[in-house]
């Protein structure tokens, strides 16, 4: 039941904008109001010297998402942070990067414009990406699905039908 802070010199005038947290590594990710992902330590509180300075002007979610590798020797996991907001021409934009804890660093695996507003971006199934994403705004919900085509990557999203009778007829 301990307090702890976590505190840095250059955050003075910057806000959390998100956060998410990765049990396994004990990492706490942050994300600033000026979209400055940040990896801490949350045993210590010290903060990582892993860093990505996203694109995306105002950023809304931050989505931790498991993958499992699987080799002769070992099963690892590795994740993907997903980012969604505002990019500089007020167009929702998503971002998947991926996390490589071998060179301590994020890469960018892929950015997509979105017609459809974001107000939640979350895994199907948590433990793993391949099962895709649900979005939510506030007048959709889509399906979404990341498919790697040799070197690149898609995001390939559907719309769910939810009907109108749910919200003039409650007892549906």
């Amino acid at each position: 039941n301990k307090q702890s802070y976590f505190f840095q010199r250059s955050m003075i005038n910057s806000e959390i904008s998100c956060f998410t947290c990765c049990l396994e590594n004990k990492l706490l990710i942050t994300s600033t109001n000026q979209s400055l992902i940040q990896f801490w330590d949350y045993t210590t509180t010290d903060l990582l010297p892993v860093a990505f300075q996203s694109t995306i002007r105002k950023l809304k979610t931050l989505t931790l998402v498991y993958d499992f590798v699987v080799n002769s020797k070992k099963s690892t996991r590795k994740f993907k942070l997903i980012l969604t907001g505002d990019d500089e021409h007020q167009r929702v934009c998503i971002q998947i990067l991926q996390y490589s804890h071998q060179n301590q660093a994020l890469q960018l695996l892929h950015k997509q414009i979105s017609d459809w507003e974001i107000t939640h971006f979350n895994p199907i199934t948590p433990l793993e990406s391949s099962k895709g994403f649900i979005s939510m705004g506030t007048r959709n919900l889509r399906i979404w699905r990341l498919n790697r085509l040799s070197e690149n990557y898609v995001l390939q999203g559907s719309n769910l039908n939810v009907s109108n009778d749910f919200y003039t007829n409650p007892s549906i």
